[in-house]
């Protein structure tokens, strides 16, 4: 199947990212995709990997299946009142309101609203899930959360959700260090640290392009869904790990 793929905030870090990938189109199993049409905020870049760059107020380029959207709040907002398809959005720090907006456009579309695309982060949101030490073990839970220093959110939406997990599973009073430092492209820690004893899990991700991939993997998996709805990562992808449980 070949799928036309648009990205929003393509001049970002990680939508420059996407954007390669797609540029001399990017084979997944059966599934092609290819770049077809590319938004961000003002008009300084012209063009990326062939494409010509608008805004939200420029007419679209081409007809799209899915746009996956890299940017910030403000920018996902305007997205979303000028697309009529699926969407995959990776971008974090939204408030109270502009999740209610996402949520109501998923009831017209298929949204997948993923704060990290990485799958060796969906290992460990599962391991969180599934595998923590009961609470009367006697361990307390603690996260680290490292990043360049440009990204804006600290806690990162991947240490809130690891946060969630966590206290889901009954560990209270989580402390969350936040680093925002030098050029790191992400790394999580979770560390469970009883009086004799600990627990590390640790995800490192080497390069951006780890995100971008999962992304469009998140996007054509997305896609084949085939109904609205407001998808997170895990839940798109739990067949993934049907029948290993044992």
């Amino acid at each position: 199947m070949i799928y036309k793929v648009g990205v929003n905030g393509v001049t970002g870090r990680m939508g420059v990212e996407v954007a390669a990938l797609l540029g001399q189109g990017l084979q997944l199993a059966s599934n092609y995709l290819e770049l077809a049409d590319a938004v961000a905020n003002s008009d300084k870049v012209t063009s990326v990997e062939g494409v010509t760059v608008r805004t939200w107020k420029s007419p679209s380029r081409e007809p799209v299946h899915v746009w996956v959207d890299f940017s910030r709040p403000a920018a996902t907002m305007s997205m979303l009142e000028s697309i009529d398809t699926p969407v995959v959005i990776c971008t974090t720090g939204f408030s109270e309101s502009e999740l209610a907006k996402i949520e109501n456009y998923s009831k017209r579309h298929a949204v997948l609203l993923a704060a990290n695309t990485s799958p060796g982060m969906s290992v460990v949101r599962r391991f969180l899930a599934q595998a923590l030490p009961p609470t009367d073990w006697g361990f307390s839970a603690h996260v680290e959360d490292i990043h360049h220093r440009h990204k804006r959110d600290a806690p990162s939406g991947s240490a809130k959700e690891i946060v969630r997990l966590l206290e889901k599973a009954g560990y209270e009073g989580v402390q969350v260090h936040a680093i925002r430092t030098g050029g790191v492209v992400g790394e999580h820690e979770v560390r469970l640290i009883s009086d004799n004893e600990e627990i590390s899990i640790v995800h490192r991700a080497f390069d951006r392009r780890v995100f971008a991939k999962g992304s469009l993997l998140g996007a054509v998996k997305l896609l084949s869904v085939g109904k609205s709805g407001l998808y997170s990562w895990d839940e798109l992808f739990s067949d993934a790990f049907e029948g290993r449980s044992e």
